[in-house]
């Protein structure tokens, strides 16, 4: 495996507020993404999912070990997509984008043609309140592949929209991946999103964080949602995640 984004030996906890404890997060965890490569990860609430990917986005430190971004320089752009849109209420959709461009120091042509991508070029100078749940995460995604990242980081981003609309919004991101090629990290509790998006789901348990099971997607992208092998590899992750949550601590 070559590239990407690799967790050697990483180690992590934090102070708890009430109590003064120690929890350990992580320990001696290693994962290896490689270079276009999409790794979904799966998992109960508070195991480390976020933990993991603020570490590959340089947004936290580890205790030990080190997170690499093994990716020539031009192609160690890190995009983000959040649950929420986090879009500037004050500030139209075009120049949310080009918020991220400048930063980036990619021309603002990028994000416009983000926008017709994702099919929202006419709404380019619409202020995000007059969008729809939906709209507003595609903007999200234009702003996050207009910078022309190698990685793409996405904590659970279609968990607050209904069914249809996430189904066409996971299209979309099929879409956006085929055609940039960048690796990254998926975190969902949609087991279905995970086998249909990722190359492999990675199934995390225990305290601290361990990875219980790898499941590898054996289904060429473009992918068909209702493919029956999406359907296999969903009930592979399931019986995991079930098995872990039986496991003695």
């Amino acid at each position: 495996m070559s590239g990407g984004i690799i967790f050697e030996n990483v180690s992590k906890s934090f102070r708890m507020a009430r109590t003064g404890g120690v929890r350990q997060i992580l320990h001696n965890f290693s994962l290896e993404v490689a270079e276009g490569e999409l790794v979904a990860l799966v998992g109960p609430s508070g195991i480390g999912k976020t933990t993991l990917l603020h570490l590959a986005a340089g947004l936290d430190r580890t205790d030990s070990g080190e997170v690499q971004i093994d990716l020539p320089a031009d192609r160690c752009r890190v995009g983000m997509v959040f649950q929420q849109p986090r879009l500037l209420e004050w500030r139209t959709v075009e120049k949310n984008i080009s918020l991220a461009t400048d930063a980036a120091q990619v021309p603002r042509e990028e994000g416009r043609s983000m926008l017709e991508a994702v099919h929202l070029g006419a709404h380019a100078h619409a202020f995000p309140m007059s969008l729809s749940g939906g709209e507003r995460q595609r903007v999200a995604l234009a702003r996050a592949f207009a910078i022309k990242p190698g990685i793409v980081l996405m904590d659970e981003p279609f968990s607050a929209l209904d069914e249809i609309t996430g189904r066409r919004l996971r299209q979309l991101v099929q879409e956006l991946w085929l055609n940039h090629n960048p690796s990254g990290l998926l975190i969902t509790h949609n087991t279905l999103e995970a086998a249909f998006l990722a190359d492999r789901v990675v199934v995390l348990s225990g305290q601290p964080c361990s990875i219980r099971k790898i499941v590898r997607v054996p289904v060429s992208r473009p992918r068909n949602p209702d493919d029956l092998r999406l359907f296999e590899c969903h009930r592979e992750i399931v019986d995991a995640l079930l098995s872990s949550e039986a496991a003695p601590a």
